[in-house]
């Protein structure tokens, strides 16, 4: 559903339910699906040939940050037993 959000729509964080939600009526969002649908070959799809360079700090982080649910910090386990 995010390829039929617009400029404009107003995001839903909802935190403590772990959920993410566009503020529109569910009737609106079956129309801009069929909206999208119906340009057939046109319609938004993502890249899959994307190809972007990943920093050393990028990759570090993914080694050693918790989950998002979890608050994506530092995991000091994971970095103190390198070290152990």
């Amino acid at each position: 559903a995010i390829a039929l959000v617009e400029d404009g729509d107003l995001i839903k964080f909802d935190i403590p339910e772990r959920q993410i939600n566009i503020d529109i009526t569910d009737a609106e969002l079956q129309q801009r699906r069929i909206n999208m649908e119906a340009q057939g070959n046109k319609a938004w799809r993502p890249s899959t040939t994307r190809q972007r360079h990943i920093s050393l700090a990028l990759k570090a982080y993914g080694l050693l940050a918790t989950s998002a649910d979890k608050g994506g910090v530092r995991n000091r386990e994971l970095i103190e037993q390198q070290f152990d």
